[in-house]
Parts: C-alpha cells; structure tokens; sequence
C-alpha cells in the first residue's frame, strides 16, 4: 500500500511541476514578445566615432550589442568594439521594449544605407 501511495505522490508532484513550468513558460514568453530587436548596420571607422558612438548609447538602459561576422559584444563596450574589424560595417542589434526612434536620430551619422 505504501509503494502505491509513494507512486500516487511522484505522480502528483509530477503534475504539479508540470503546470508550475507551464505558467512560468507563458509568463517568460508574454515577457520575450514585448522585447524588440532591431538591427542597423553602422560604419565606426575612425577611433572619435566609436568614442562619440560609445558616448551617445551609454545614456540608454536597453540592451544593444554589435555584430561583426560571428563575433558579437556589447555595444556599450569601448575595448568589445575595438576587437571588432572596423573596417567594415557592424550590425548594431537593439533589444528594447520601446521605441527607440530618439536613439537612431542621435546615431544616425553612423548609419550604413
């Protein structure tokens, strides 16, 4: 009788975590669609421009990373993006839940067409 109950226990616990993991899964993904990415690519050439550039996104809370090729840092990261090939463009990738409209005026001087 009791290795019947042990079993009839696991199984509710079973259960139970189940359902525990599905909320925290619908919570995290509400949480995931809000969030959006964009990507610019941006040409930092010159060592003022990534100074400059550093400068203006550091005033900003969101996340942004830079990608150039498969090596990606933090946009926010003077010495992440001087180990970057600066001598092409870098795809500044912007995680945010707003809009960011104010950011991309600022850097616009950047902005690869």
């Amino acid at each position: 009788m009791q290795k019947y109950l042990k079993a009839l226990e696991n199984s509710v616990a079973l259960v139970y975590n189940y359902f525990v993991l599905c909320k925290i899964n619908a919570i995290f993904s509400n949480c995931v669609k809000d969030l959006i990415m964009k990507s610019i690519s941006l040409l930092l050439n010159t060592t003022q421009s990534v100074k400059t550039f550093v400068n203006i996104i550091s005033q900003y809370d969101f996340d942004m990373d830079l990608r150039c090729g498969r090596y990606v840092v933090d946009a926010k990261s003077i010495l992440g993006i001087f180990s970057l090939d600066l001598n092409r463009p870098v795809v500044l990738e912007i995680h945010s839940d707003n809009d960011c409209e104010e950011l991309l005026n600022k850097i616009s001087k950047y902005i690869c067409q």
